[in-house]
């Protein structure tokens, strides 16, 4: 499959070109240019007012605000995809990763949005952000580029990277799971968690248990803001 990415206004006479039937025709170009016939054409452009109504109701339109850019979301998917390409190896893998960090890290989030990064409730029934009044101060954008980078270098560890092809190899089922909410565990501590004032890291490092580590793990392993992987554990 071939990609042809055109980026600026979007000329009508353009349009017609390139989604008219092969050959290729380019404006007033000759000879015509051969073009491939599975060919997918991408337009990237800040205007749509010279598209005809049938012309833009033919096209699959993805609209990306300037201002927010990217969501965290878009970042897990972009990067899961990048790792397969990069990194084929871990192809095979790749669904369920990018599955439990979607599902886990939408939970992680809005429970840090609702207990750590709001103002403090009167509802006395509530359990409010702090005693004092204070407010965690959490870029969603830069912690999860840092969480990606920490699940990263703990994915990629030659001892970690062993263990989960061997649970793959030997098919037990529910193993790579736990395995890999682990490492999402601890990197949510290292990225998250590491922006909370040190009363509330308890409350965040309950919620980690309770909600996103195996049982298994979640009764068993030590304060995990004291935690680290070496060759050993």
């Amino acid at each position: 499959r071939t990609w042809l990415v055109l980026d600026g206004p979007l000329d009508p006479a353009l349009l017609e070109s390139v989604s008219a039937p092969p050959p290729l025709h380019i404006l007033d170009s000759d000879p015509v240019l051969a073009s491939p016939l599975a060919m997918q054409v991408i337009f990237e452009t800040d205007q749509l007012a010279a598209v005809s109504p049938a012309m833009a109701s033919s096209l699959a339109v993805t609209f990306l605000d300037t201002h927010r850019g990217p969501t965290w979301k878009d970042r897990a998917i972009a990067w899961a995809h990048q790792l397969s390409l990069s990194c084929p190896e871990y192809t095979s893998l790749m669904v369920l990763i990018r599955e439990l960090l979607v599902h886990l890290m939408d939970s992680i989030l809005a429970f840090v949005l609702y207990y750590f990064h709001a103002a403090p409730r009167d509802d006395s029934s509530s359990i409010v952000a702090s005693a004092e009044g204070d407010v965690a101060n959490l870029d969603y954008r830069h912690q999860t580029t840092c969480f990606l980078s920490f699940f990263t270098t703990l994915l990629m560890d030659p001892v970690i990277e062993g263990h989960l092809f061997a649970a793959a190899a030997a098919d037990v089922e529910g193993e790579i799971e736990k395995q890999v909410r682990l490492l999402i565990g601890m990197s949510s501590i290292s990225s998250f968690g590491s922006c909370l004032f040190t009363h509330q890291r308890p409350r965040f490092e309950r919620y980690i248990r309770e909600r996103v580590l195996h049982p298994t793990h979640g009764s068993s392993l030590p304060p995990l803001y004291d935690l680290y992987f070496d060759s050993k554990t």
